[in-house]
């Protein structure tokens, strides 16, 4: 299955084509118009369910097919913006919010658990397996195995809030538990990858992935989005170019890997990562906003 979407300041325009053909042989697309910016899109395995980031949540959809418009339901994850989302098996999407927070939702149920907290703002998520999941951050990344996690994150009170500073008496804190400043701790990763200050992503990108994972190899391609040189143009307008990179990993290690796709810079804006598998060695499509590069896992 495959979903895109085309965006305006405060709508998101899906559209997608059911598992099915039309007369002609090319698959129909069925369009959602929603009155929401739509920051991600997901499909399950089975192509049966699909799940979208919102600004105002995490928006689910069950279609397999046969009816004339899909059925929305919103699962009530957050009210705040989940900024990207993916399929952890055919029942389970995870979405990622700019906190750090990372939620599990059951599309049978429409229930979510808040089950881990990533250390910086989340902009990729990857499925290893069904136990261990690869969350990509703006500045970090990690491994995390969703077996040894236990219970919710705790909330602790922040360092830098004057509240919790200024009750502090006697060498006990007495602040109140309520106070809107605590934040969560971090989750304990399984592995913790290196990820070197030149790759670290500047900012988000909307409906795109920035993280895939290759099982046949172990390998996770992650990319990173950074602004690189000014210029001036002859109206006075000051462009910015991207400087945007791919970064091979070992999966279970969190070692980087050497490569030519990581050492290529790319100066149009990577809107995607993708991967194709075969009975060939396995390719890396990389799109831009100018073009799609084919690479070959064989190369790297």
């Amino acid at each position: 299955m495959i979903v895109n979407s085309d965006f305006t300041a405060r709508s998101g325009l899906v559209n997608m084509p059911p598992p099915m053909r039309s007369l002609d042989g090319r698959p129909p697309t069925i369009q959602i118009q929603m009155p929401i910016s739509v920051q991600d899109i997901a499909a399950s395995p089975d192509g049966t369910n699909l799940a979208f980031a919102t600004n105002e949540g995490l928006l689910m959809c069950h279609y397999d097919g046969t009816q004339r418009q899909p059925f929305l339901t919103y699962n009530h994850v957050s009210r705040r913006e989940q900024m990207t989302v993916t399929f952890l098996n055919n029942n389970v999407a995870m979405s990622g919010e700019r906190s750090g927070a990372l939620h599990f939702c059951d599309t049978r149920s429409n229930d979510h658990v808040h089950r881990l907290h990533h250390s910086s703002a989340i902009n990729g998520i990857a499925a290893r397996n069904t136990n261990q999941v690869t969350v990509s951050g703006l500045q970090t990344v990690a491994l995390y195995d969703l077996r040894y996690l236990k219970g919710k994150p705790k909330k602790v009170h922040n360092e830098d809030c004057f509240q919790c500073k200024s009750t502090r008496m006697n060498g006990r804190h007495t602040a109140r538990k309520s106070c809107k400043h605590m934040v969560f701790t971090p989750t304990q990763p399984l592995v913790k990858y290196y990820v070197p200050e030149d790759r670290h992503s500047q900012y988000y990108t909307s409906a795109g992935k920035s993280i895939v994972y290759i099982p046949n190899l172990d390998i996770t391609a992650i990319a990173s989005h950074r602004s690189g040189i000014h210029q001036t143009q002859s109206n006075g307008r000051v462009d910015a170019e991207c400087a945007d990179r791919v970064t091979l990993y070992q999966s279970a290690t969190g070692r980087m890997l050497q490569s030519p796709l990581s050492e290529m810079l790319y100066r149009s804006q990577i809107r995607q990562l993708g991967v194709h598998q075969s009975d060939q060695p396995d390719s890396i499509f990389v799109c831009t906003r100018d073009a799609v590069d084919e690479w070959r896992v064989e190369g790297v």
